[in-house]
C-alpha cells in the first residue's frame, strides 16, 4: 500500500512528466463497476494523507491527483467513471469525501479538464480550507 504520508506533502513530486504518480500506483482499467471487487481496492489504494483538511485543500491539484486511486488512474476515460465522479460533487457527498476522493477529481480534471471536476475541487477546498480535521 505504499508509505504513510504525512502533512508535509510539499516534497512529494507529481508532475504530467510521472503522470501524477509518485506513488507508483498501479493504473487499473475496468470496463464496467461490475468489474470490481476488494483484491482491486487493495492493489490500487493510495497511501493515506495523515495531514488535516486544510492542509490538503491547500495543496497544489497536483499533488491532490497524486491520490488518485489506481481504478480512476486507469478507467478515467470510460464513460461510467466519468459520470459517476461528475454525478457525486454534491455538499453531502463533498463533506465526507475522503483523500482520495478528492484526488480523483483532482486526477480526472488535469488528464480531461473537466469543468464539472474543477468546480467541485474548488468547491471542497472553499469548504475545508480552515478544517483542522483528518479524513
Amino acid at each position: 500500500m505504499g508509505n504513510v504520508v504525512t502533512s508535509d506533502s510539499d516534497r512529494i513530486v507529481s508532475t504530467v512528466a510521472n503522470d501524477y504518480n509518485p506513488f507508483n500506483i498501479p493504473s487499473i482499467d475496468l470496463v464496467s463497476p461490475d468489474q470490481f471487487n476488494g483484491s482491486i481496492a487493495f492493489q490500487g489504494c493510495p497511501p493515506p494523507f495523515t495531514g488535516t483538511k486544510s492542509q490538503f485543500a491547500n495543496l497544489s491539484i497536483e499533488i491532490k491527483a497524486a491520490y488518485a486511486d489506481g481504478v480512476i488512474r486507469g478507467s478515467y476515460q470510460r464513460t461510467w467513471i466519468i459520470n459517476d465522479i461528475t454525478k457525486n460533487t454534491g455538499t453531502n457527498v463533498l463533506t465526507h469525501a475522503n483523500d482520495s476522493a478528492i484526488g480523483a477529481l483532482a486526477y480526472i480534471y488535469l488528464k480531461t479538464k473537466n469543468q464539472k471536476c474543477l468546480d467541485a475541487l474548488t468547491k471542497w477546498n472553499e469548504m475545508n480550507y480552515s478544517n483542522s480535521n483528518k479524513f
